[in-house]
């Protein structure tokens, strides 16, 4: 995990089931640095889904326009959804969330997402 002094992270799970510890950007009045900052990680518009198996008030950020352009089944992700209706592509990121506020987790919130994630990564058999 990468150390920010106390700052806040989130948790990237990507197409290639890599998963990441990431800083997450710090608050500023102008809440577009961090709407850049969460396009950039699923690399376009982003969708918020809040019923994940992470845990209360945690959300994962996906690409809103993933499946239009044919980005890849995300495996982990669709396992930490509890939606089996629908597939997950693309990489994710993982957040904090109340109510409709996103933010970034503490140190030991993150390593608590990242340890389920790793959990389910290992139960899907991808070493």
């Amino acid at each position: 995990m990468k150390n920010s002094e106390g700052g806040l992270f989130a948790v990237r799970i990507t197409v290639d089931d890599e998963i990441e510890t990431i800083p997450y950007p710090k608050k500023t009045p102008d809440q577009l640095d961090e709407l850049h900052w969460m396009q950039k990680q699923v690399d376009g518009h982003i969708q918020v889904i809040d019923d994940i198996r992470t845990g209360r008030n945690t959300a994962m950020i996906i690409n809103e326009d993933g499946k239009f352009q044919g980005l890849p089944h995300n495996d982990i992700a669709q396992a930490l959804w509890f939606n089996e209706f629908d597939y997950l592509v693309g990489n994710v990121v993982i957040v904090s969330s109340i109510g409709e506020e996103l933010s970034g987790m503490t140190a030991e919130e993150a390593q608590k997402v990242e340890l389920i994630a790793r959990a389910m990564k290992e139960k899907l058999g991808k070493y």
